[in-house]
Parts: C-alpha cells; structure tokens; sequence
C-alpha cells in the first residue's frame, strides 16, 4: 500500500475517525478476506456499543477512551493486511528494480577500483624493480607498457560502461 494511504488513515485516526476508516475497510475486506472482513464487523459493533453507552451513561468517558484508544490501535494492525493494487505491485516491482540496478551499479564500479589499485600496485611493483635492473631486463619495458594499456582499457571501459550506469 502506498504511503500516502497510510498517511491519510493515520490522520483520519488522530482526527478521531476511528469508525470512518473502520467502514472504509470493511468495504475493501468484504471482497478480499471473508476472516478479517469479520474481524472488523465486530470492532464496529464495539465502538457503536460504547457510544451507546456513553449516551445511556453507563459508562465513564475516560473508560470509554480507553476501549476506544484500544479499537484504534486494532484498527490499524489492518493496514499491512490491506490488499495490494496491481499498480502498486507494479510500483513496487520497479522500486525494487531500480535499488537492484543501484547495487549492481555499486559493486561493479568497486569491482572497478578494486583492479584498478592492483594494476596501478603491479606498475609500482614494476617501475620499483626495474630501476635497478633497467639495463639488465630490457623485456620488462615491454611489461610495464602493457600494464599502462591495461590501465588504458580499464579506464576507457569505465568511461564507456559503468559511470553511465551510476550516473544513471
């Protein structure tokens, strides 16, 4: 159910009009859920039997409060029970897409910086090495070329892919 309803059935509660959203559930329970349809039924008795006795006076206000303090809080234990909308249910299926497409966006960009640190780790570990021994191992030049194209591709691949993705 959306927030707004809930909003909305909580302000009618705080306002005092208990009964009204009783009535209103009973109608949408009728079609959905015989039980709870019921259960409602008899909480409207009790609230039309409490003011009964508040009229006849045969009871005090304050434990009229009470028991209708207690109807109150009853009836809004209905509201996760209401039945979704189809599109609600649409709604809520998209809600859940995007946060999915959120985290995958997450762990992919991670995913990213996580080779990107090893490759830049893998350069250091190169250039540091081959500084001594530069005139010994001409191959490793090579190497650390091919480090800096991975780091290219990566980069370009991030541009290309997954910062859109973030973004959008």
């Amino acid at each position: 159910m959306s927030q707004t309803i809930r909003n909305k059935i909580h302000s009618l509660i705080e306002e005092g009009k208990t009964l009204d959203v009783l009535q209103d559930f009973k109608e949408i329970f009728s079609k959905s859920d015989q039980v709870i349809f019921n259960e409602i039924v008899l909480l409207i008795s009790r609230w039309n039997d409490i003011e009964k006795r508040l009229r006849l006076d045969t009871i005090s206000p304050s434990e009229a409060m009470r028991q209708k303090t207690k109807i109150s809080s009853a009836t809004l234990e209905y509201l996760d029970k209401l039945p979704i909308t189809p599109s609600e249910k649409k709604s809520e299926v998209e809600k859940n897409s995007r946060e999915e497409k959120s985290a995958l966006s997450i762990t992919r960009f991670l995913l990213f910086c996580v080779i990107l640190i090893i490759l830049c780790l893998l350069s250091y570990l190169h250039f540091k090495g081959s500084l001594a021994s530069e005139l010994s191992y001409p191959q490793e030049s090579i190497f650390g070329i091919l480090l800096y194209g991975q780091f290219a591709i990566l980069l370009v691949l991030f541009l290309v892919f997954i910062f859109p993705q973030i973004l959008g």
